[in-house]
């Protein structure tokens, strides 16, 4: 391959273009009181999975439509480490000064789903509730932001590299 286009603008440029469309989902779902809706929760990694193959894509187009596996998942990676920092530290600001709020209603929503579970007694409830609490801060949310996106990320750049990969 004669000319390499740099991974390093695609990732950053779809890093931002995905933390920006989070950020916006999370807000409206904010507004509109849906945050706590799990299957909502869902969308965002299907955000980031399409955000992720859209940026190996727009990498190998750039590139004179040639890429290899390993191109896709290096741009795919640094797609997703661009996205995760900017959406941890949206997450941080979040829960600590936007919406600290959230964090109690999240734990009521863990406390709602195991009394529905009928399988633990009162006891088990309150112990799974106290060290629940332990890591319902925003700066372990937001370290838990990073997990979640470049685990999805990961995922997501496997697929688009095994499926958009053109060896010259």
């Amino acid at each position: 391959m004669e000319h390499q286009t740099p991974l390093l603008p695609t990732a950053l440029k779809w890093g931002v273009i995905i933390s920006a469309v989070l950020i916006i989902f999370s807000v409206v779902t904010y507004a509109l009181g849906l945050s706590t809706n799990q299957w909502l929760g869902w969308l965002v990694y299907l955000f980031i999975m399409g955000g992720v193959f859209m940026s190996i894509k727009n990498y190998r187009d750039t590139n004179g439509g040639l890429m290899t596996f390993g191109q896709g998942i290096g741009v795919g990676l640094l797609t997703g480490l661009a996205a995760s920092l900017i959406g941890a530290f949206f997450s941080y600001m979040f829960f600590s000064f936007i919406a600290p709020e959230m964090i109690g209603e999240m734990m009521e929503v863990a406390e709602q789903q195991m009394v529905e579970a009928g399988n633990m007694t009162e006891e088990q409830i309150e112990q799974g509730l106290e060290m629940s609490a332990k890591f319902m801060t925003p700066g372990f949310l937001a370290a838990m932001t990073v997990v979640g996106y470049l685990f999805f990320s990961f995922i997501a750049s496997l697929i688009g590299s095994l499926a958009l990969k053109k060896e010259p």
